[in-house]
C-alpha cells in the first residue's frame, strides 16, 4: 500500500519484514530496496508470479509465496493481467538471479526494481505461512531503509486498517474482440484444450469492472461475446440502455461488505438479466441477494484448490485469490433463490452459488486461469446457456 523510496538496487542489501503482532523476520532485499506496507497474504501457486502481481485483486497486499523458487522464468509482455503492478510487496524464500525460459523478455528482479515493488527473500516462508494460518492475515511492512522495530511495528499496525477501493476503468469501453485466448503451439490438441465454447450466437455482455483481469475479457471474446466494460460506479439502468444480454461482475480488491452502493445496483439487475460473478463479483452478488459475507482468517489464494460440484459430483482444481467467504447458514435462511453449487474440498467453504430462477451464477475462483481442462468452459457455457434461455433461443 504505502511505499517509501529507497535504493534502486536490491543486491543483497539487508531487509526486514514486520507483522502487526510484532513477529519479525530478517532477510535480503531482492527487488526495489525501499519500504512497503500492506496486508500480508500467502499464495500457493508454483508459478504465475507476473499474472499474480498485475492482478488488481492483490492491490495493497504483501504476497508471500509458498513455493521456494520464484522468478526463474523471467517476465514477458504476454502475461500481464492489467496494465499496472498492484501488489504492495513480495516475499519469497528465493528470488532467482537467473532467467531460463524461451518466452522471457527480461528478468524478474529488474522488473521488480523498475516497478518499485519492495521485495524480500532469504527468510523462512514456511514459518510465515504457519503464522498466518494460526493468527490470520494481518498488516505488515517490508523495509530496506528502516530497521527500528518500534517504528516498523507502528507502520505494520497502521497498514492493517487501510481501506482498499475497487480498481476500475474511468470510462466505458468496448473490448477488442480480436484479443482472444491464444495458445503457444506446444502440443497437438492445444486448440481443444483452449476451446471455451461451441456457442454460435453473439451475445452482448456488460462487464462491471471492479478490478477485471484481461484474461476474463479474452475468454468472453473466445466464446463469441461482445463485451462492453463499465466502470464500477455504473448504474443498473445502463445495462438496459446498451441492450446487454447478460452481466459479468468481475473480481477485484476490497471488502464487499462495505460496497453498499454497488450491491444496491446489482440487486436491481438480479432476475432481470442473466448474471455471472467471479471472485469479488460473486461475493457482491451474494451480498446483494441478502447473503452474509464473512472475512476469512486466511484466504484461498493459489492455483491448487480442489472443488466439487454438488450436482455432478465432478471435481476440479481451481485458481483462486479471495479473502472473503459466503456464509453457508445465511444462504439457507436468505430465501434468495441461490443455493451452493461448488464446495471447497479442503475446508468445506462455498466456492460457487447458482439460482436457476434468477439465471444468476457465481464462482469464487478464476475460471480463466484454467489449472484444469474443464473449469473455464463449464463457467462460461453455463452463463451462455442462461443468456440463451433468457432470449428464448437455442
Amino acid at each position: 500500500m504505502k511505499k517509501k523510496a529507497g535504493k534502486k538496487s536490491g543486491a543483497d542489501a539487508a531487509a526486514v519484514l514486520m507483522l502487526e503482532d510484532g513477529t519479525f523476520f530478517k532477510g535480503k532485499s531482492a527487488g526495489y530496496a525501499g519500504e512497503a506496507a500492506g496486508f500480508i497474504t500467502f499464495d500457493t501457486s508454483v508459478g504465475g508470479y507476473q499474472e499474480l502481481l498485475t492482478d488488481p485483486a492483490v492491490k495493497g497486499h504483501i504476497i508471500c509465496m509458498t513455493w521456494p523458487e520464484q522468478g526463474n522464468t523471467g517476465i514477458n509482455s504476454g502475461d500481464y493481467e492489467s496494465s499496472a503492478v498492484h501488489a504492495a510487496g513480495f516475499v519469497a524464500a528465493q528470488i532467482s538471479r537467473y532467467t531460463s525460459n524461451w518466452r522471457a523478455e527480461g528478468d524478474f528482479r529488474s522488473w521488480l526494481i523498475k516497478n518499485k515493488i519492495t521485495s524480500i527473500d532469504g527468510l523462512d516462508v514456511r514459518a510465515i505461512v504457519r503464522h498466518i494460518i494460526k493468527k490470520g492475515e494481518m498488516g505488515a511492512v517490508i523495509s530496506a531503509v528502516d530497521f527500528d522495530k518500534t517504528s516498523l511495528l507502528k507502520k505494520a499496525r497502521a497498514a492493517a486498517g487501510i481501506k482498499i477501493a475497487p480498481v476500475s476503468t474511468d470510462k466505458e469501453y468496448k473490448w477488442d474482440s480480436r484479443k482472444k485466448i491464444t495458445g503457444l503451439d506446444l502440443f497437438d490438441k492445444e486448440t481443444v484444450y483452449l476451446k471455451v465454447s461451441d456457442n454460435k450466437r453473439k451475445f452482448k455482455v456488460a462487464a462491471f469492472d471492479f478490478g477485471i483481469r484481461q484474461s476474463a475479457l479474452k475468454m468472453f471474446a473466445s466464446a463469441g461475446c461482445e463485451v462492453i466494460v463499465l466502470p464500477a460506479s455504473t448504474k443498473a439502468r445502463r445495462v438496459e440502455e446498451i441492450k446487454a444480454d447478460g452481466v459479468f461482475l468481475s473480481g477485484g480488491p476490497g471488502d464487499p461488505r462495505e460496497m453498499k452502493e454497488i450491491q444496491a445496483e446489482i440487486k436491481q439487475l438480479l432476475g432481470k438479466v442473466p448474471v455471472l460473478g467471479t471472485g469479488l463479483g460473486c461475493q457482491l452478488m451474494a451480498a446483494a441477494a441478502g447473503i452474509k459475507i464473512d472475512r476469512m482468517k486466511a484466504g484461498h489464494r493459489g492455483g491448487n484448490h480442489s472443488i466439487i460440484n454438488t450436482r455432478t459430483k465432478g471435481v476440479e482444481v481451481a485458481s483462486q485469490y479471495h479473502g472473503f467467504s459466503i456464509n453457508a447458514e445465511s444462504i439457507k435462511k436468505s430465501n434468495s433463490g441461490f443455493e451452493p453449487l461448488l464446495i471447497n474440498l479442503n475446508d468445506g467453504d462455498i466456492e460457487g452459488i447458482d439460482s436457476k430462477k434468477l439465471k444468476a451464477f457465481g464462482v469464487q475462483y478464476y475460471p480463466q486461469a484454467r489449472p484444469g481442462k474443464h473449469d473455464a468452459p463449464f463457467v462460461f457455457n453455463k452463463f451462455i446457456d442462461y443468456m440463451k434461455s433468457a432470449k428464448g433461443v437455442k
